[in-house]
């Protein structure tokens, strides 16, 4: 099982490394058809009908995103340019002079000249195209990628500048009448590069799968059952996808072909038997027939915003359930344009009962494969201890929120200012404060106004000892208790109003950076602390605002992310 992790990890890397869109989240960069490139019909009758993962995009990113994140990348690839010229010393060039190049060496000296093409705006000219399809697939547990190319011609040029600037030779040979680099060096990954007419292909197998992997990289055992194009349009539309990057993950297919390899890496430990083995995986197959399948995709790309989703999807069953454990009322009111926030929202009373039917379900599987490495008593009695914390006054509070709005430090690292605000939903308010006033005698007196007004909390009132607190207020409404932390006004607005979400989250990637910058410039002691503290200033230039809700829907969990940039200059609204 090791290896197929250690596959797919080298082949997502190679994918990364592919996609010259430096916009966040993976699949917000796959790039989309070409004419003059392999058809996607055409790639994804390669991918068997079994595959247990398929990651892949259908259409051609829009111009209008493509130039925005293309100039983001131009002005970060400068600054790290001009940061990274002139780091080595005569005695580095020299000592790297006679060093052994390696495939990395060769690596990097290609993907430096398609950055180089890319902010020509000619890539072109490297053979490759932003309007390429890529798929990543499996081939049983084996990792396969294809890329369309625009020009192989142009592509094996690029490839050989590749090899004159970074010293190392392509070992190239044929795989069938294609050209291909096989890389067998280590003990057990072999790692293929095949040049089709009209596509890249690479993957990285088990060296006893070598011969029938080359074989269907080259399409020479093409799929019986292969994957269709119709049934990508059919998971597009149900999910309400855009087709410009997407994918699942079959975790029954997955397990089903990967629980032979599971059992024997298991075994390996002689502390375990092939009789726990046998009894205890079938737990394992109960939890998947409730949870079999990971999807994800992309709802909305514009150059201003790009909204994706990731979803666990589950059993009917289970989905009814997840879908009661957040509270009907979202967290509204959130603090506006934060560093970061954070916010809970979980009906306790729900919790408690699915976390108690779930204690049940593993102990009955267990029970029923007699698995005796799961311990019932040891179960009943951690789920006893929780469900008394959960009824010791939790049951009051309905959503927890917290928010840094802004930190500034001096020069010996303290805190000199702070701004931050937290919000407690509770039906109860007034009841809730008088509970914490059981820890703190200054509070007995303390009352709290029930119209919105914020009251300053006297000295000393938190039980907190040897810590220069700034100052705190505190109020309530209806439904929430507050507290302020460096002042007393926050600008409050709605940023979400989709299904009730258990967790919301939200980050402002240039304020949070901006801030970083100022603390390691403040901290800054030599040269190299400059550049560091520049390139932070630069991601922070570049960066958006990013939000995730995790909820539940009738697919199962479902974790929605939405990347927003407020600087889109003819931002227009393609989708």
């Amino acid at each position: 099982m090791k290896n197929f992790f250690k596959q797919t990890s080298a082949l997502l890397i190679i994918a990364l490394l592919t996609s010259p869109v430096s916009a966040e989240g993976f699949f917000g960069k796959l790039f989309g058809s070409n004419d003059s490139s392999e058809s996607f019909e055409s790639l994804i009758s390669h991918v068997p009908a079994d595959t247990s993962f398929l990651f892949t995009n259908q259409k051609a990113i829009p111009d209008d995103v493509m130039s925005f994140h293309i100039k983001r990348s131009q002005k970060l690839f400068e600054t790290f340019t001009k940061n990274k010229d002139g780091k080595e010393d005569k005695n580095e060039a020299s000592k790297s002079e006679t060093v052994e190049k390696t495939p990395s060496d060769f690596f990097s000296a290609f993907f430096a000249d398609l950055g180089e093409h890319l902010s020509n705006k000619k890539l072109e000219d490297t053979g490759l195209s932003l309007k390429s399809n890529m798929l990543i697939y499996g081939v049983d547990l084996t990792p396969v990628m294809r890329l369309s190319i625009s020009d192989k011609e142009k592509l094996m040029a690029t490839l050989k500048r590749a090899e004159e600037k970074s010293g190392y030779k392509l070992a190239l040979t044929k795989c069938g009448d294609f050209d291909c680099m096989v890389d067998t060096a280590d003990n057990d990954i072999s790692m293929a590069l095949v040049l089709l007419n009209k596509q890249l292909v690479a993957s990285a197998f088990p060296r006893n799968k070598k011969d029938k992997l080359l074989k269907h990289l080259v399409g020479k055992i093409p799929s019986k059952d292969s994957y269709k194009a119709e049934d990508w349009q059919t998971f597009l539309k149900e999910n309400i996808y855009t087709g410009y990057g997407e994918g699942f993950i079959n975790l029954k297919t997955l397990y089903e072909k990967g629980s032979p390899i599971l059992v024997k890496e298991l075994l390996k430990d002689k502390r375990v038997s092939d009789e726990e083995v046998k009894k205890c995986l079938p737990v394992v197959e109960d939890h998947l027939k409730n949870m079999p399948m990971l999807i994800f995709g992309t709802k909305e790309l514009t150059a201003q915003k790009m909204d994706y989703e990731f979803v666990i999807k589950t059993s009917e069953e289970v989905s009814e359930v997840l879908q009661t454990l957040a509270n009907k009322v979202n967290i509204k009111q959130r603090v506006d344009h934060a560093i970061f926030d954070i916010g809970l929202n979980f009906n306790i009373v729900k919790l408690r009962e699915a976390l108690s039917q779930y204690s049940d379900f593993l102990i009955n599987s267990a029970e029923t494969h007699q698995c005796k490495n799961i311990n019932a008593n040891d179960i009943r009695k951690g789920m006893g201890g929780l469900i008394m914390g959960m009824n010791m006054g939790m049951s009051q509070i309905k959503t927890l929120y917290v928010a840094l709005n802004n930190i500034e430090l001096k020069k010996n690292m303290q805190i000199d200012k702070v701004a931050a605000y937290a919000s407690v939903g509770t039906d109860d308010p007034a009841g809730l404060f008088g509970m914490v006033t059981l820890f703190s005698p200054a509070l007995r007196n303390f009352k709290i106004p029930a119209d919105g007004t914020s009251i300053k909390l006297p000295d000393g009132a938190l039980p907190v000892s040897k810590i220069d607190l700034p100052p705190i207020w505190v109020n309530r409404t209806k439904r929430t208790l507050n507290l302020l932390i460096g002042t007393n006004t926050f600008t409050l607005k709605e940023y979400f109003s989709g299904p009730p979400a258990m967790l919301i989250m939200a980050m402002d990637g240039k304020r949070y950076y901006e801030k970083l910058s100022s603390f390691l410039g403040s901290i800054k002691r030599n040269k190299s602390d400059a550049d560091i503290t520049e390139m932070m200033s630069a991601i922070g230039n570049s960066s958006g605002s990013f939000q995730e809700e995790i909820y539940a829907d009738k697919r199962g969990l479902t974790f929605n992310y939405h990347i927003k940039y407020d600087d889109v200059e003819e931002a227009k609204t393609t989708k």
